[in-house]
């Protein structure tokens, strides 16, 4: 980053670049070379949200309506990526798969509705929920 007056260079820290290009401070995220930096920057984001549940402790009441309205909320707005910016194959709203992660995440959802449970535990069932549609899927092919 350069001052648009008299171009020095502003930050010099890879730290600081780091911080500024990835918005992290925890967890260092590998770029992958079939995102830009903006998907490398989603997907970072995405790990980060995953430390914070598998580690909290906070309880919460799981509104699966409300969680599940979420859920399909970023995947709407993740679908309005436009082609320019990772071509529509690579973007993982797109995928196939989808269909049976929003599923296992939204009958996860809805079995814990009501409850009181740590975000860890939250995490750790749509966690495992996921890995046992997927496996099943795979045994059915």
């Amino acid at each position: 980053m350069r001052c648009p007056h008299c171009r020095a260079q502003i930050f010099t820290n890879e730290r600081t670049l780091g911080l500024l290009k990835f918005a992290t401070a925890g967890k260092a995220y590998h770029e992958d070379s079939p995102f830009d930096d903006w998907g490398n920057h989603d997907r970072a984001c995405a790990d980060l949200d995953k430390y914070l549940a598998e580690d909290n402790a906070a309880i919460m009441v799981v509104d699966s309506a409300l969680l599940g309205y979420v859920w399909n909320d970023m995947l709407e707005k993740a679908k309005l990526k436009s082609a320019q910016s990772t071509p529509l194959h690579l973007q993982p709203a797109r995928r196939p798969e989808v269909k049976d992660l929003t599923t296992a995440v939204l009958e996860t959802l809805q079995w814990l509705d009501g409850e009181e449970v740590e975000m860890s535990g939250v995490y750790m069932a749509i966690m495992h929920n996921v890995e046992w549609a997927f496996c099943q899927k795979l045994r059915a092919t």
